[in-house]
């Protein structure tokens, strides 16, 4: 085998899909995750989508993305910012850093629904509260919609 000949003589552990005991990372009584059931587990992420009605301020987008709360660790999806809504954008935030592309060219239809999923940490903030961080369209913005979730 090319890793066992590769790494001779450290110990190499056999395992499906990263399924092994956490404890020969950590060490034991190292590591400890809350049974699903714990209460404290929700509070852990959250995720919530968002609907645009229409195209949105770019600066506004931007501003809202890196606000300190409600506390985003990753955001994705479409928009069409007001000063170019002829032209769809990928959004996407991970690791503190916004990316925004521009798709032309037919790379997706027309009629592409505008929206963004985020999955944040801490407790989840109220619909109204995410409205109000994320309210930057003409038309309001609903939370949650046709196959978008609140987790």
């Amino acid at each position: 085998d090319r890793l066992a000949s590769r790494f001779a003589g450290i110990e190499m552990l056999s395992a499906d899909h990263a399924d092994f005991p956490v404890e020969l990372i950590f060490g034991p009584g190292r590591f400890h995750e809350p049974p699903p059931d714990d209460p404290r587990h929700d509070h852990v992420f959250w995720s919530a989508g968002l609907h645009f009605s229409g195209p949105v301020s770019r600066a506004a987008l931007l501003a809202a993305l890196g606000r300190p709360e409600p506390h985003l660790v990753r955001a994705k999806g479409f928009v069409r910012f007001a000063d170019d809504p002829g032209v769809l954008v990928v959004v996407q935030l991970a690791g503190g850093r916004t990316e925004i592309a521009e798709l032309r060219g037919g790379d997706l239809p027309a009629n592409t629904e505008c929206r963004l999923q985020l999955i944040g940490t801490g407790p989840r903030p109220a619909d109204a509260e995410l409205e109000s961080a994320f309210c930057i369209a003409p038309d309001p913005v609903s939370v949650g919609g046709p196959g978008l979730h609140h987790g």
